[in-house]
């Protein structure tokens, strides 16, 4: 009787013990499969995998140490980041992601088509976007084959107006949809972005974004801009 009592003992704690551990193989299973499934659906979608302010964490040198982190200073929606400490990219893309309404660009080298595949997806619900280029740098990338204007020829939402070629260049590097201002030194190439020494500056000062707004419209109406789109 004794036997059978130790050997129901062990039984029932046995069967406990294997319930939990595949509860918990279970519940880590599910987890992998949803990380597995986001990472493809952003892979394909083109969306960051990770929110920009977590990514550019990440993506910072680790033997920097804390200087890196004091490079990203942050007071409510002004705030700077410096590349290569800081993935410009990632944030552009998801302050560009939130816009609304429309886009003026005025960027000087764009050569990323990790944005301007999302420009286009932007267009494609209904937001208007205009792209003023310098004429000297836009022809130097048509030249060398990695322009990005090429994914924008046919949209209706999308304008594209280059200044013509001269010693005096357009050499702003900023954006703005009425609500954000982004300037500074990052073009919007991928080793501007994100390895060369560079600022990019965010603001929601109402004055500021309608200073932007009145030098771009400047600029937009020169009459001796060259319309590509």
């Amino acid at each position: 009787m004794t036997a059978f009592l130790r050997w129901s003992k062990f039984m029932f704690q046995y069967s406990v013990y294997r319930m939990i551990w595949r509860m918990i193989f279970r519940v880590v299973a599910a987890g992998l499969f949803m990380l597995i499934a986001v990472f493809f659906f952003h892979h394909h979608s083109g969306a960051p995998f990770m929110p920009a302010a977590v990514s550019s964490f990440f993506s910072r040198s680790s033997d920097r140490g804390s200087v890196a982190y004091a490079h990203s200073s942050v007071d409510g929606t002004n705030y700077n980041l410096y590349s290569p400490a800081d993935n410009i990219e990632h944030s552009d893309y998801s302050n560009l992601e939130r816009s609304r309404g429309h886009l003026d660009i005025a960027m000087y080298a764009f050569t990323d088509r990790y944005l301007a595949e999302l420009l286009v997806r932007l267009a494609n619900k209904g937001m208007t976007i205009r792209i003023y280029r310098d004429g000297e740098q836009y022809q130097s990338e048509e030249m060398r084959g990695n322009s990005t204007t090429s994914l924008f020829h046919g949209h209706a939402n999308i304008h594209v107006r280059v200044k013509p070629a001269s010693r005096n260049l357009m050499h702003l590097k900023a954006y703005s949809d009425g609500l954000i201002l982004r300037d500074g030194s990052a073009n919007w190439s991928p080793s501007g972005l994100k390895q060369q020494d560079n600022n990019a500056r965010y603001t929601n000062d109402s004055q500021q974004i309608k200073d932007f707004e009145t030098a771009f419209e400047m600029m937009w109406n020169r009459t001796d801009n060259t319309t590509i789109q």
